[in-house]
């Protein structure tokens, strides 16, 4: 078995290579492990303002929405020991709580909630995706009350930052203490990741590759970590739960509940699919300029974690990781090597060309290129095909824009999406603003 984990270990060399080229980043790092402990770990390509530093395991990232995997294990633990408890409504714990809903008991009015701690790690909350108002999330947490929930909650999966930003306050309170603090109690310390901090901050850039940076600390992201002590992680998911979570506890964490997209469930801030037939969890995560991703394959004890100054889908090189140190600790031949530009991302959306040139009268007015200071969505389009309105992120993607009765717009095809678009502050006859479920953005004028 010894020569199939080392030569696991150049045919990890050549996987990433073939990522590294084919996603253009800058730097790229890996750690992999076993049940035991660490198997290998590596760091390819530079960092530093000038792009020369040579990339080593020591350099740390921000992992993203990886962090929602670390936040449920808090919650799952607390809820072990009776301090949180998972139905209960978030307004026991944030009495000034409130969305607006149709689905709320009627003793409630169109302000009351029936969302309760669970549909929050679940992502079956019904809650809109981003709301970046202010520095704490408190702010954003706050203005949700000028949101609509787009379905009861528990009916249907919608991912939600947001409602990870209400686990975060719920957290604090149910535990009495700050959220980066009983993370690193009760998560990061007791696994041994001293690496690792909760919340980024100026302190962390010096250690920290070289990407677009800034500072966030709450529980749907705001890590500093390495992959090393990722794989910390990845072990006690290798462990069934050991030694953070009871056997019960685990089981409810990679219970899925919703579906993210075709083949991969979710569960509670953990991802679950199949990979050849074997139980594999995890999360990815993205940051402005960093694309990471941490995979456990549960069957067969080996696990994945790894990152990349791009943004950038790296699920088919961390499968094939798995895939390649499976094999190896079974004492299989190990897999053949993907052929060269495997991992090349498929080519970007344009945003389309061929928007109608008369758009109907009433609609006209509002199509545009509306932005922010924003470091999510950063802008978008919007325009009028086949006489009718649609929305084209900056990546590419269009998206149906639905008339509503109350004068909104709804954003994307599902009847039960929350997301919404409303237009405001005339000017000349043609909106200023769009805001998208909370989130103002200004149009793009000429000259």
């Amino acid at each position: 078995m010894a020569d199939l984990i080392a030569n696991a270990a150049a045919h990890l060399d050549a996987l990433a290579f073939r990522a590294l080229a084919a996603t253009g980043a800058r730097a790229f790092g890996v750690a992999v492990t076993d049940r035991a402990g660490l198997l290998h770990e590596r760091a390819y390509g530079f960092t530093g303002a000038a792009g020369t530093t040579a990339l080593t395991p020591r350099h740390a990232f921000d992992p993203g929405s990886i962090g929602k995997a670390f936040a449920a294990t808090l919650a799952l633990r607390a809820a072990t020991d009776g301090r949180l408890d998972l139905d209960a409504p978030v307004t026991r714990y944030l009495p000034w709580f409130a969305v607006r809903s149709p689905h709320a008991p009627a003793t409630a009015g169109r302000r009351g909630t029936s969302i309760a701690i669970r549909h929050l790690l679940t992502h079956t909350a019904g809650l809109v995706n981003l709301l970046e108002l202010g520095p704490h999330a408190l702010a954003d947490v706050w203005a949700l009350r000028e949101t609509e929930v787009g379905f009861a909650p528990g009916e249907h999966f919608h991912y939600s930052n947001a409602g990870f930003k209400v686990l975060h306050l719920v957290l604090e309170r149910a535990l009495g203490r700050r959220y980066g603090e009983a993370l690193r109690d009760e998560v990061l310390a007791p696994l041994g990741m001293a690496a690792t901090t909760a919340g980024v901050s100026e302190a962390d850039r010096s250690r920290m590759v070289t990407a677009p940076w800034l500072p966030y600390r709450w529980a749907d992201g705001g890590l500093v970590t390495t992959p090393r002590d990722l794989t910390a992680f990845v072990r006690m998911l290798l462990a069934g739960g050991a030694p953070l979570l009871a056997p019960a506890a685990f089981a409810r964490l990679r219970e899925p509940v919703g579906e993210r997209r075709p083949g991969v469930r979710y569960g509670m801030g953990l991802t679950i699919m199949a990979l050849d037939g074997r139980a594999v969890v995890g999360h990815t995560g993205t940051m402005p300029g960093v694309a990471a991703i941490l995979l456990a394959d549960l069957d067969a004890g080996v696990g994945v974690a790894a990152y990349a100054t791009a943004i950038a889908d790296l699920h088919p090189f961390a499968l094939d990781v798995l895939r390649t140190y499976a094999a190896a600790v079974a004492g299989r031949p190990l897999p053949e090597m993907p052929p060269l530009g495997v991992y090349a991302p498929p080519a970007p959306a344009k945003p389309p060309v061929d928007w109608d040139p008369d758009a109907p009268t009433a609609l006209a007015p509002l199509c545009g290129r509306y932005g922010a200071y924003s470091p999510w969505l950063g802008h978008f389009e919007i325009g009028v095909r086949d006489g009718s309105l649609q929305l084209v992120y900056a990546w590419g993607q269009a998206v149906a824009l639905t008339p509503l009765a109350d004068g909104a717009w709804r954003v994307g095809d599902p009847p039960w999406s929350p997301e919404r678009l409303r237009f405001g502050a005339e000017v000349e006859g043609r909106p200023l603003v769009a805001t998208f479920s909370g989130v103002p953005y200004y149009r793009e004028l000429a000259g």
